[in-house]
């Protein structure tokens, strides 16, 4: 996939194209969306962003130790974080903002084991 521009709208799309797949499955995707998040976030200087860029950070490291149950908390936080942001963005963003925080709930349901879904 390539590197989304700056665009915030093409990022929150590659971001959700990503998540709204089979989440086991694409890691190596995640895990560069991932990467231009961070960058992305890095540069913003609003405190929200802090937030979601550390939650982001403990997502990376549970990723890379292949902690399933990690990785799955770590995505509901990240919804919950991102869906809080939608309500200071642009009716455009927040709509995509809100998509994005549906798709990371959804994401981190896939990771629960059956019986605790």
């Amino acid at each position: 996939m390539a590197t989304p521009t700056d665009n915030p709208e093409n990022h929150l799309n590659a971001a959700i194209n990503v998540l709204n797949g089979n989440i086991q499955e694409a890691s190596t995707e995640g895990l560069s969306n991932i990467q231009d998040w961070i960058r992305t976030l890095s540069h913003s200087g609003e405190a929200v962003h802090s937030e979601i860029l550390q939650e982001l950070r403990s997502l990376q490291q549970h990723i890379n130790n292949n902690d399933v149950d990690s990785i799955g908390s770590s995505l509901f936080t990240l919804g919950e974080q991102v869906t809080g942001a939608a309500d200071s963005q642009t009716e455009s963003i927040a709509t995509r903002l809100n998509l994005l925080g549906q798709a990371l709930a959804n994401a981190a349901r896939q990771l629960k084991p059956a019986d605790q879904a």
